[in-house]
């Protein structure tokens, strides 16, 4: 038997097993495909090419299948990855070894990151952050493994937002409480199970908290393509807009936007963080 096939049975097996109730059978091959696609750790490699180099040592958190890690060690990038669901990991290691003979540089962990201080110049968290229940303690743990002057990218769904909930696929309501969004999701006729065991919602203003917190220096993109709002939100965006400008309310728009009052209308959470 291949690895190819080993971790096709393995994909299977998760995905019908942890979203159970949040897609059907016959949309399995899709999301795997999707979770698969190389263009996904393209995209990513895009929002950090200009901060590494050869010689940068990189750390991928919640590296999930181990697309993206790949992807930089066949381009001779000194990369990691580090994972704390067994299954993800476990696919992983399958994916590593199609590619590569040498050693894989991916770690299971589920407390304490296994590098030494100051270990990494970048440090990407991508459509992680909505999984980690104790994210105060993780975040800590990333600044510990950050060089002085290194940079964390981090890239999420923004669930206080006018989008579509991100693995149920279904219209999302803005700023729902975790208990109002598991009804919400009843009585839309889903299971809230996979929600209620791994989704723990933040706002961008409650993380950028978090990382003030730490000392850490914040660095927002303004309008960024992966701030990407959603189509209502897009159409509720101009309108807000186009009033500014017909009762010549310019002030009061230069003053909105400082203040990001697009957030709500944004589909991702996306902020660089410098030690």
């Amino acid at each position: 038997m291949t690895y190819h096939t080993d971790k096709k049975k393995l994909l299977r097996e998760y995905f019908s097993n942890t979203y159970k109730g949040v897609i059907k059978n016959n949309e399995i091959d899709n999301v795997m495909s999707y979770q698969l696609d190389k263009n996904r750790s393209y995209e990513y490699l895009d929002m950090i090419e200009s901060n590494i180099d050869k010689k940068s040592k990189i750390l991928d958190f919640g590296s999930g299948f181990g697309e993206f890690i790949i992807l930089l060690n066949k381009m001779n990038f000194n990369a990691f990855g580090v994972e704390n669901c067994k299954k993800s990991f476990d696919i992983s290691l399958l994916s590593w070894r199609e590619q590569f003979k040498r050693k894989p540089r991916f770690f299971y962990c589920n407390s304490s990151l296994p590098f030494k201080d100051d270990s990494f110049d970048i440090i990407t968290l991508w459509n992680v952050v909505e999984h980690i229940e104790n994210l105060d303690f993780y975040l800590k743990e990333i600044k510990r493994v950050l060089k002085k002057g290194g940079k964390i990218f981090i890239l999420a769904p923004n669930y206080f937002s006018f989008r579509k909930e991100a693995h149920y696929h279904v219209p999302w309501i803005p700023y729902l409480s975790k208990k109002l969004s598991l009804k919400y999701l009843m009585l839309i006729g889903k299971n809230p199970r996979f929600f209620d065991k791994n989704i723990f919602p933040i706002t961008k203003i409650g993380l950028i908290k978090k990382i003030n917190e730490l000392s850490l220096l914040i660095e927002i993109p303004f309008l960024s393509k992966l701030d990407n709002p959603s189509k209502i939100g897009r159409y509720w965006l101009q309108q807000i807009i186009k009033i500014c400008k017909k009762l010549q309310l310019y002030n009061l728009l230069i003053y909105l936007v400082k203040f990001r009052f697009y957030w709500p209308f944004s589909k991702n959470i996306f902020i660089i963080v410098r030690k």
